[in-house]
């Protein structure tokens, strides 16, 4: 059976970051679910960073402007180090959030 944790689990303008300690080294999965909107039909999203460097982008679209959107949820599989860490979520460029939006981190060990 999977141990799980949630890292994240709220509402707000991004960025958000956690800070977490890995109970050991070896493979986990970081499940990442967001939302937000844009002034124009463009791609919207986040960047996921551990520990400063990018390990993934969880994308959508939005036709409407100023339209809140669902970013498309993705499962990151990453080796980790035990001990504390890092977890950002990051606006991609042209992605607006704010208190309408939510977003959700799950680690999977």
């Amino acid at each position: 059976m999977a141990v799980t944790e949630t890292l994240v689990q709220s509402v707000g303008a991004l960025p958000i970051t956690a800070n977490f300690n890995a109970e050991g080294d070896g493979p986990v999965t970081f499940f990442v679910a967001g939302s937000g909107w844009a002034g124009d039909a463009q791609q919207i999203g986040m960047d996921v960073l551990l520990d400063g460097e990018s390990i993934g982008v969880c994308v959508g679209f939005t036709n409407e402007a100023v339209s809140h959107k669902t970013f498309v949820p993705i499962f990151l599989p990453v080796n980790l180090s035990s001990g504390p860490h890092t977890l950002t979520l990051a606006p991609l460029s042209g992605t607006v959030t704010d208190t309408n939006d939510n977003f959700n981190v799950t680690l999977f060990y």
